[in-house]
Formats: structure tokens, sequence, C-alpha cells
């Protein structure tokens, strides 16, 4: 019996062997077809395929397949029996997450939908997601979506502490022609022009006051959340990181320029400068008549002179320009609320400039009994 049955396959796999080596391509897709409708009537699922590179080629990770990879290492603890074990730079735990060949199963809504992990030829891997028919409404309307709103929650709780290598990472998942945003440099990363020299020359005297060292030792533990060097950002600019993808824009922003490494905005690798002034004369004629259809007014040569008097931005004067629904008075209102803002900006600053005055007169009295 086993005899006859080695031989019925074995003649099987030479019939299927020669037919598609002489069978048209047309037929062979025929066939495929129609098989495929065959298997439908008996196998109720659907199988959708994310594949981890794109079409454009092996260098261009997808999105999709990143996205859902952070949404299933949740549920890959708990599900799967075979788990991949990575050490993160700097982390005092392992990172778990699914294996190939692995299934784990997810429910949403009341429905029951199942995520394996293959690797395919030519070093591919790809998740496939499997459903029920009559889910298909749900999957494809709220399912994928809520995954990869999940998903993309998670690289940005991730990405508030952005370490050296993945700053690299980041911007190698970057496309080309995109424009890349890194807002108020000066607080989320470490690369004012505070030197190593300077603060071993504070050294002693920072340890005779103990207040000025418990700053310090604060300081120290906020900067360590920070892990992306000047070097780094460098590289990132017009070193050998530039070299991972082209037509790119950077910006950086700031407010205060002046506590950044001369490094980094040194002329050349920082191309063009653009310094955002304040709201002036000029300037406020048109948000005014942006937001109030105004061309001129009476108190236009009021505001003209607290402007030149005072530093106040675009954004502040807009916000008094708004009008409210409830005020009959319109423009009048609005211009007499921009009047008595810019006017208790103005105290405000001649308040803080006191405060400067005086501070720097207790460091210099300080600095004097200190030598005496």
């Amino acid at each position: 019996m086993w005899t006859l049955l080695w031989s019925f396959l074995a003649g099987l796999m030479f019939v299927w062997a020669t037919f598609k080596q002489y069978c048209p391509f047309e037929v062979e897709g025929r066939l495929k077809t129609y098989t495929q409708k065959l298997v439908s009537l008996f196998y109720p699922y659907i199988e959708v395929t994310f594949h981890e590179f794109t079409s454009e080629g092996l260098k261009k990770k997808s999105k999709a397949f990143a996205t859902i990879q952070r949404y299933l290492t949740t549920n890959s603890t708990t599900q799967a029996q075979r788990l991949k074990a990575d050490m993160v730079r700097d982390s005092k735990s392992l990172v778990l997450s699914m294996d190939d060949y692995e299934e784990i199963a997810d429910e949403f809504k009341g429905i029951k939908v199942w995520w394996a992990s293959f690797y395919g030829d030519e070093e591919k891997r790809f998740y496939k997601l499997k459903f029920h028919r009559r889910d298909r409404e749900i999957v494809f309307g709220s399912y994928l979506n809520h995954v990869m709103d999940e998903g993309k929650a998670i690289e940005e709780i991730s990405e508030n502490n952005v370490e050296q290598c993945e700053l690299r990472k980041l911007l190698m998942d970057t496309s080309n022609k995109s424009i890349i945003v890194i807002e108020d440099i000066d607080c989320s990363l470490d690369l004012t022009g505070q030197r190593k020299e300077e603060e071993e020359k504070d050294e002693e005297g920072d340890g005779k006051d103990p207040v000025n060292k418990k700053k310090k030792e604060d300081q120290e533990k906020s900067n360590e959340s920070s892990k992306v060097t000047l070097s780094g950002l460098s590289n990132l600019i017009d070193g050998l990181w530039s070299t991972c993808g082209g037509e790119r824009i950077i910006v950086f922003t700031t407010n205060y320029v002046e506590k950044l490494d001369p490094a980094l905005i040194r002329r050349g690798r920082m191309d063009k400068h653009i310094e955002l002034s304040y709201c002036c004369l000029e300037a406020f004629k048109v948000l005014a008549r942006n937001y109030l259809d105004l061309e001129s007014h009476d108190l236009f040569e009021t505001i003209g002179k607290l402007l030149d008097e005072t530093k106040i931005s675009p954004a502040d004067v807009a916000e008094n320009l708004m009008p409210k629904l409830d005020d009959e008075d319109g423009a009048d209102a609005c211009l007499a609320n921009l009047i008595k803002a810019i006017e208790k900006a103005k105290v405000k600053a001649k308040e803080e400039e006191k405060e400067k005055e005086r501070a720097k007169a207790d460091e210099e009295k300080k600095a004097k009994a200190e030598k005496e």
C-alpha cells in the first residue's frame, strides 16, 4: 500500500513539474483564479498582507509595517509562544516582540482577527492579517484605523526621548522631498554653548555654594532625557547622515539663539538665518486689514507709537484683533483691547528690566564680597 502511495505521489509531482514547464502563463493564471474561487467557497477567511518594504525598493521601509509592529508588541508578550528579545540602548530590560511564523489573536468591537509574522524570499518579512469575511466592513472601516492610531501613539511617546541611535533611524525612515522641523531646539535638546571647560572652572565655586550645587544637579538630571549630541545633529545636517536621503529641508526654531552652540548655527551649516521680528506698524496694518477689514483708524497713530516702544509678537497682536460675537462695538473695542494689552506688556517689560538690573547688582555685590 505504501509503495503504491509513494509511486502515485512521485508520478503526481512529475506531472505537475511538466505542466508548469510547458503550460502557457495565461492558462496557469486562469487555473489559479478558478482554484482561488473554489477554495473561497469552503474557506471563509480573508487575508491581508503588509510587507516590510514598499514597492519602491528594499531601501524604503513601509510605515504601515513599522506601525503594526509597534502595535503588536503589546499582545505578543501575553499570547505568542515564540518571542524575539532585543536589548534597546540604555534600557534596563529586554524588549520582546513576536517571532517569525508566529500567530496571535486580537479582538476589536466583538470581532476576532489573527496576526501572523512571516519571513519570505529575498529577506522580506511581512505580517498577514486574517479575519472572517462577515467582518470585512468593521476591519476595513475602523479596525485598521485603530491599529494605525495606536501604533503612531506609541511612536510619539518613544520619540519624545530621542537617543543618538534613534535619530539616525528616524532620518532614514523619513521620505525624500520632506520638511523636518525641530521646534525650540534650545529646550528639547542639550545643544547650548556651555562647554565642559566652563563647567570645570565653576566646580570649585559650586562646591562652596550648596544652592548652586543643587541647581547644577537638577540641571544634569533634566539633561539626561536628551541623549542627542552636537556631533550627531551636525551629521544630520551636513555630515555622514545627510547622505541617507535627498531634497530635504531641515528647519530649527528657537527663542534664544544666543544660547545655542556657535558650531551649530555657523554660516555654511545653516544656509539661511531668518529672524522673526516683533510687530511693527506696517505689520499691524496688515493684521487690521485681515481681521477687522480696516485700512485706517484714528487709533492707528497711538498704536504705532506704542509698538515703537514695546516688544510684542504679531501673534499677541492678532489675538486682540479677533472680534467677539457678543461685542457690539466691533473694531473700536478690538483696538482698545489691543492698546491695553500693549500697555500691559510695556509695564511688564520695564519690571523685568528692573529685576534684571537688581539681580545683576546683587551678583556684583556677591562677587566683591567673595574677593574680600
